[in-house]
């Protein structure tokens, strides 16, 4: 459960990143994984987050270098706060087919119907 209109702003910033960032002919992959903490999936075959960048991107108006794609760099905070609203864990990963980015939302949870 959550805000729709919310939860659909951060997928949208999410996938348009994947897209923005990937090169023509490159695929952006979202998967949904029906696990006990369902799982959003959003994978890319651009040009990577570095490892020493990925702590900052989620800072408002961060830039890693060499980003040439046009933004204000806001989209990435947005999704973290609308993350934190739901209880969303955010990983950004190397993709593991080897360029490219991988980021996982993990949703918390639902309570059982029986608690």
């Amino acid at each position: 459960s959550g805000v729709p209109l919310l939860l659909r702003e951060m997928l949208d910033n999410l996938i348009d990143n994947a897209i923005k960032y990937t090169l023509p002919g490159g695929v952006v992959t979202v998967r949904v994984l029906a696990t006990p903490a369902p799982v959003v999936e959003i994978e890319d075959e651009g040009m990577g987050i570095a490892p020493e960048d990925r702590p900052r991107i989620f800072e408002r108006f961060y830039r890693a270098l060499d980003t040439d794609a046009e933004g204000s760099g806001l989209g990435l905070a947005i999704v973290r706060e609308i993350a934190d609203l739901h209880r969303i864990e955010i990983a950004v990963l190397d993709n593991p087919a080897g360029h490219g980015t991988l980021i996982r939302l993990i949703f918390a949870a639902a309570p059982r119907a029986d608690q």
